[in-house]
């Protein structure tokens, strides 16, 4: 903490209608510079005294506050994934609404609405938050976008995301991968017939991609009770 005697260099300020000496600076006639403050002037002081005591004079001009225990220090390394990462945030609040369960709405319901709202930049994270979570319905959908039905739908959401219009293509990166779940594109797009079938084509390429995927299954598993007979 700063030397008391140094801050005992503001007691002249906080009095009432008070003022800075500065002895230091001198004006013209020879006489130390004095700043008066602003009307709405405040200060705010904060102290620990395992690092030193503020003087009498200097408490006697001041509101206390005492707090009892420290707040709580974030850890640096939270900051650091922040500053190059921050998109990897999204998927704290996305994990936790999977887990949420209520009485209208299954976990996975839920996780679809989730993955629905992923931005499209997420997608490229999404692989390595789905390693650690037994969630089976990121599971089914990070199988989708690694499918020619997902990868073909994916380009064609991304196709209508570029073409917004001139002041709003910064954003076409952090727009949803549900193309309905797009209020700026669903508000600038011309063509609104052409985005509500590609709206539909999304959710069709999932239903047929987990077809597909049931069928494989069974077929591997018929073949398995097949050569066990």
């Amino acid at each position: 903490m700063c030397n008391a005697s140094v801050l005992d260099r503001l007691n002249s300020l906080l009095e009432p209608n008070g003022f800075l000496s500065i002895n230091e600076h001198c004006e013209p006639n020879g006489e130390p510079r004095i700043i008066k403050p602003h009307p709405d002037f405040r200060i705010f002081l904060t102290v620990d005294p395992r690092y030193g005591e503020l003087s009498r004079a200097m408490r006697n001009r001041a509101v206390e506050i005492f707090i009892t225990t420290a707040p709580p220090s974030v850890s640096p390394f939270f900051e650091k994934i922040s500053r190059v990462e921050s998109s990897i945030q999204g998927f704290s609040s996305f994990q936790n609404l999977s887990q949420v369960q209520t009485f209208e709405q299954a976990p996975n319901q839920l996780t679809q609405i989730s993955i629905d709202h992923l931005a499209m930049e997420e997608l490229a994270l999404l692989q390595r938050f789905a390693a650690d979570s037994k969630n089976s319905t990121i599971q089914q959908f990070l199988g989708f976008l690694q499918s020619p039905y997902g990868s073909a739908s994916v380009d064609a959401i991304s196709s209508v995301y570029r073409a917004l219009p001139e002041g709003l293509s910064f954003l076409q990166h952090v727009q949803p991968i549900h193309p309905l779940s797009s209020f700026i594109a669903t508000t600038t797009t011309v063509d609104q017939e052409h985005f509500r079938w590609l709206g539909a084509r999304y959710e069709f390429a999932q239903d047929i991609h987990q077809l597909a995927t049931d069928i494989e299954s069974r077929g591997r598993r018929a073949q398995g009770l097949k050569l066990g007979a």
